[in-house]
């Protein structure tokens, strides 16, 4: 669902930030030498989640569903491209082209069939209280 590549066009340095495994199980990840994972759950189709990644290098990534705290990695410094960096929603552009960023995919699905609603991306790592007050208005 979320792609981040040092191109605008899905080229260089690559990895899929939030997706999903083959059996729909949703998947969080960030960069240190390999991938840092965060493993949830299977998500139920036709049902609205608020899903939520943080990250901060003291307590490293954390998956959040509907609010509520699911798995986090142990603490790490992210280390990826020193490029800007440009965040595709819902298409795992090079999924389809075959290239060599494959390796970094979550699952080779192609294009995302489904909703998103309200993405944020913010500056900093939000709270555990934050994440629960946005899942919950």
């Amino acid at each position: 669902m979320v792609h981040l590549s040092s191109s605008i066009d899905g080229q260089g340095w690559c990895i899929d930030m939030l997706g999903f495994l083959s059996d729909g199980q949703i998947v969080g990840r960030s960069w240190k030498d390999s991938p840092m994972i965060v493993n949830g759950f299977i998500l139920n189709s036709n049902i609205w989640y608020h899903i939520t990644t943080t990250y901060a290098p003291s307590i490293g990534l954390q998956l959040y569903i509907n609010g509520i705290f699911i798995n986090e990695t142990l603490p790490f410094s992210y280390d990826a491209s020193l490029a800007d960096n440009y965040l595709t929603l819902a298409n795992s552009i090079l999924a389809q082209q075959g290239t060599s960023c494959d390796t970094n995919m979550i699952a080779h699905t192609g294009t995302f069939s489904g909703s998103i609603d309200e993405l944020r991306v913010y500056s900093r790592a939000l709270s555990q209280d934050d994440i629960y007050a946005l899942a919950n208005p």
